[in-house]
């Protein structure tokens, strides 16, 4: 297997959204309604500030990860995989590999996901921790695995 992210370019936003949509629409769905069109401006907005990787498997595209570092912490943002690549271990070893990349900084990870996404045992499996909530969200952190 091979499983390699890569930067994105403006030629990988309509796939950023059809793996995001893939991915969240149905939570998206239960929390707000599905509006394609606002749906489609948020996307182009927020493509425009915060750029996912694009993870490939054997040179398929296959989701996204975004990763930010800041001087305290790393963030996780966009992290969607396309629903036949989901429950097969692949979003487990994208967050390894982003665990150890803060380890080894000794930072710690924070993330947030909406109260309706079944991703919160993943999390909670590799140490997260809640830390907060809005009305829709969950806020996790997680503290470098010297400090757990």
């Amino acid at each position: 297997m091979n499983l390699v992210t890569r930067p994105a370019d403006a030629s990988d936003a309509v796939f950023a959204y059809t793996v995001k949509r893939a991915a969240l629409g149905k939570y998206v769905a239960q929390v707000w309604g599905w509006d394609e069109a606002v749906q489609r401006a948020y996307h182009a907005s927020d493509w425009a500030v915060h750029r996912p990787d694009i993870v490939e498997l054997n040179g398929v595209p296959i989701g996204t990860l975004e990763v930010a570092d800041h001087h305290d912490h790393v963030y996780v943002g966009e992290f969607y995989l396309l629903p036949a690549y989901q429950r097969r271990g692949i979003g487990t070893n994208l967050l390894r590999r982003v665990l150890k990349r803060a380890d080894d900084a000794g930072l710690s990870i924070r993330l947030q996901f909406l109260k309706v996404n079944p991703v919160r045992s993943l999390y909670e499996r590799h140490g997260f921790q809640i830390t907060g909530e809005s009305t829709t969200h969950y806020f996790a952190e997680r503290s470098p695995s010297s400090l757990l």
